[in-house]
C-alpha cells in the first residue's frame, strides 16, 4: 500500500468516524425511549440499511429511521454550545467530491458494527456515553 492509498484510507476511516458520531448527537436517544445497550445496536443496524448518496441524504435517511421527526440541531461540547449543522458542514468540506463521500458512506456501512464500537468506546473515555 502506498503512501497516498494509506493516507486516503486514514481520511475515509476518521471521516465515517465522525459521521457516525454527527449522526449519533443528532438523534434524541432518551426521548424516542432506546438507551444502554440497544441504542448501539439500533444505530448500527440503522447505518447498514440506510441509503444516501451524499452526506446529507445518508443522514437524513438514518435520522429518520431511528428518531422520525424528532432530533436535535446543537450540542454541548466542552461547555460549548456546537451546532451540528456546522458539524455536517466541515464534514462535507472535508470530503470534498460527491465520490469521497459515497466512499465514507460505503466504508461506514460496510463497518457498521466495528465503527461503532470504537464510537461508544470514544464517547466512554471522554466520560460522555458508551457501554
Amino acid at each position: 500500500m502506498g503512501f497516498a492509498e494509506e493516507n486516503s484510507n486514514k481520511l475515509i476511516d476518521g471521516l465515517s468516524l465522525k459521521l457516525l458520531e454527527t449522526i449519533y448527537e443528532i438523534v434524541p436517544w432518551s426521548e424516542i425511549g432506546i438507551t444502554g445497550r440497544d441504542k448501539w445496536r439500533v444505530l448500527a443496524k440503522r447505518v447498514m440499511v440506510a441509503k444516501g448518496e451524499d452526506f446529507q441524504e445518508f443522514l437524513h435517511n438514518v435520522v429518520r429511521e431511528i428518531a422520525g421527526d424528532r432530533f436535535y440541531y446543537t450540542t454541548t461540547k466542552e461547555g460549548n454550545i456546537v451546532y451540528l449543522g456546522r458539524e455536517i458542514e466541515e464534514l462535507a468540506k472535508e470530503a470534498d467530491t460527491q465520490d469521497t463521500q459515497k466512499k465514507v458512506i460505503e466504508y461506514l456501512k460496510s463497518r457498521a458494527i466495528p465503527l461503532v464500537i470504537r464510537l461508544s468506546a470514544k464517547l466512554a473515555q471522554e466520560g460522555k456515553e458508551g457501554e
